[in-house]
């Protein structure tokens, strides 16, 4: 079984790589029953969301699917929501032990909107490799895909259902999916980004600062609309007064921020996956912090890590002991 934010999840199911070359084929499903889902119902819940969110969703129609974060007061995340428009509800699914908190938040915040937010804890999420992009209703089951879904698509099933959805079905644990997770360099909120994490230093998938000026430190002033690869799914460029937007983009040229995504390629050597939060160093100083770190079938060790902007591309560096090779995502 798994351990730390996925405990009592399947870690593997005795052949992890063998897993992930399913995966890979359009097979398996892979189960994330601690997840937390929350449903907003009500005329108002799109334009309640995109008040208090990253993303503008206000124009989403049935089954389009979204990521949008929470930004704190100083434009930190919080945490991230990913949401797909229902008939009569909008759905979404975030990190263990945040329902309750996001039903409480959103609750408190609607002022005049005419929205009604609920936690679902009798619900589980199932992500399943392939399947039909249209079939997002299918069988009276709601089903998110995004472009953060790596290919797949999300089902929010009754846990009472349960074992009759994963009757017959090929399953893979959650080493495979994260595996294929960070080789994407798709980060995950709370496990590759920190307390003082802002959308701008985890790239495109959490980008803020899309078609505005920066100044670069080194001199000049350019435009940059693609600080990486990874899609541009959790925050829209002109979205402008959800909390927190205004301390990210206060000032009229922002430069850009001083940490960076990158991926590492790990040498090995480690007896265990290291935890999220180990100390990266570079000649014998303190350059960053290891997020997830997982074992791929093709690539060998890898994570995902926030190091110091001016870190080059090919550097090596030390965590806990295991050096480890940063690799640019994209323009970051």
């Amino acid at each position: 079984m798994a351990e730390g934010i996925n405990a009592g999840l399947v870690w593997h199911l005795g052949d992890p790589l063998g897993e992930q070359r399913l995966l890979e084929q359009g097979q398996g499903i892979v189960v994330w029953s601690n997840r937390d889902i929350v449903a907003w119902r009500g005329p108002d819940r799109l334009r309640h969301l995109a008040a208090l969110t990253t993303r503008d969703l206000a124009d989403l129609a049935e089954g389009q699917s979204a990521t949008a974060c929470r930004l704190d007061s100083e434009g930190h995340i919080s945490f991230d929501v990913h949401l797909v428009v229902g008939a009569d509800a909008v759905w979404g699914w975030t990190e263990p032990g945040l329902g309750a908190e996001l039903e409480a938040w959103t609750e408190r915040m609607k002022l005049r909107f005419d929205v009604t937010t609920t936690h679902h804890p009798e619900l589980a999420l199932v992500w399943e490799a392939g399947g039909a992009a249209g079939d997002w209703d299918k069988d009276g089951l709601v089903m998110r895909r995004g472009e953060d879904s790596l290919g797949g698509a999300e089902w929010f099933v009754p846990r009472a259902g349960l074992a009759e959805r994963l009757a017959g079905q090929t399953r893979a644990g959650v080493w495979a999916y994260e595996a294929r997770r960070i080789a994407a360099g798709m980060p995950r909120i709370g496990r590759d980004s920190d307390q003082r994490s802002t959308p701008d230093e985890l790239g495109d998938r959490c980008q803020i600062m899309s078609r505005r000026p920066f100044r670069d430190p080194a001199g000049g002033t350019a435009f940059d609309t693609t600080f990486s690869e990874l899609p541009p799914t959790a925050v829209s460029a002109d979205q402008s007064c959800c909390p927190g937007r205004a301390a990210v983009s206060r000032t009229p040229h922002p430069v850009r921020p001083p940490r960076r995504l990158v991926r590492l390629h790990l040498d090995g050597s480690a007896e265990a996956f290291l935890p999220p939060g180990t100390p990266l160093e570079h000649d014998g100083t303190v350059v960053g912090r290891l997020g997830t770190m997982a074992y791929h079938w093709q690539l060998g060790p890898i994570g995902l890590a926030l190091v110091r902007r001016d870190l080059p591309d090919g550097a090596t560096v030390s965590a806990a002991g295991v050096a480890a090779a940063v690799e640019t995502l994209g323009d970051s």
